[in-house]
């Protein structure tokens, strides 16, 4: 077949793109799923120190993700993301792999921030 003709692969990124896009709710599900395991043992011991980590540990991964998108979203720089070839799909998965980093981050920061106000033995 002719390199001329043959068709552009659909997800023709590199994979740090999505590790990028994919850290954000994975990061949030993980942090959603252990403080909520662990808020028994948190309130029958009263420490709260656990949840904060839980939750510091989920921004950093968020922040990793985000520094990862933003380097992908940059070094794409030079295509548009609305060109139909390759890099502009690279291009544009890495700014919603940015953007999707930024929003996980907020909601984790918003629980983070809540962790502080509310006792975990309140239902």
């Amino acid at each position: 077949m002719d390199p001329r003709t043959k068709p552009s692969p659909l997800f023709a990124t590199d994979e740090i793109s999505w590790v990028g896009l994919s850290a954000g709710p994975l990061a949030w599900f993980a942090a959603h799923a252990l403080t909520y395991a662990i808020v028994p043992w948190s309130c029958a011991t009263h420490h709260k120190f656990p949840l904060h980590v839980v939750s510091l540990l989920a921004l950093l991964l968020v922040a990793v993700g985000a520094v990862i998108a933003w380097r992908d979203w940059r070094s794409h720089d030079a295509v548009s993301s609305e060109s139909e070839e390759p890099a502009g799909r690279a291009h544009f998965i890495g700014l919603l792999a940015f953007c999707s980093c930024l929003v996980f981050g907020l909601v984790l920061l918003m629980e983070g921030i809540a962790q502080f106000y509310f006792d975990p033995c309140q239902r």
